[in-house]
């Protein structure tokens, strides 16, 4: 539920984003970020027990209350993010060799070979992988027991153009993220 709900949030993000940045007639469309919450310098939360520093120049987007706070989104640019986020692992994962697993496409256009990673200091594993004219460099971590646990996951969403300064910030704010205790 978690990835359907942030990827929905990513692509609304997206959307806007691209609304505004279009022609004129276009710009008077509501702007589906515009409820969010927006956070200039860092993210922090509580309940998942993470922060992370934003880059330059960037401002994060969390859900308003009531909404479940998961994660932050970073805009980048017309179809560039950075995507944030923990949930519980409700789905079983129970590892981060199968999270990584589930969180990558059936089918991509390039082979994916996942590569152990850091996150917060601790072990990790990420894969890089082409999904049509996007470039996705995705990090994520089980944390916790098998059945009980958090799955942390840091993706950025790029463009061939702008992927090797995209990756910079990318990897900017991971070297930012920090697991904090929960509450």
């Amino acid at each position: 539920m978690t990835v359907v709900r942030g990827r929905r949030l990513a692509l609304a993000a997206t959307a806007a984003l691209a609304l505004t940045t279009a022609a004129g007639a276009l710009k008077a469309e509501p702007d589906p970020t515009a409820g969010m919450v927006r956070l200039q310098g860092a993210y922090a939360n509580a309940e998942y027990g993470f922060r992370f520093s934003t880059p330059s120049g960037t401002t994060v987007l969390r859900a308003r209350a009531p909404a479940p706070n998961h994660g932050g989104l970073v805009l980048l640019g017309p179809g560039r993010r950075i995507e944030v986020s923990a949930a519980f692992d409700a789905p079983g994962y129970g590892s981060t060799a199968a999270l990584l697993a589930a969180r990558l496409p059936a089918t991509t256009a390039t082979p994916v070979r996942p590569r152990p990673a850091r996150l917060g200091g601790r072990a990790a594993e990420a894969a890089t992988y082409r999904k049509g004219a996007e470039v996705h460099l995705l990090v994520v971590r089980h944390e916790g027991d098998p059945d009980t646990g958090i799955n942390y996951t840091a993706e950025l969403t790029s463009t061939f153009a702008a992927a090797p300064t995209d990756r910079a910030a990318f990897a900017r704010l991971l070297a930012t993220f920090r697991f904090t205790p929960r509450e």
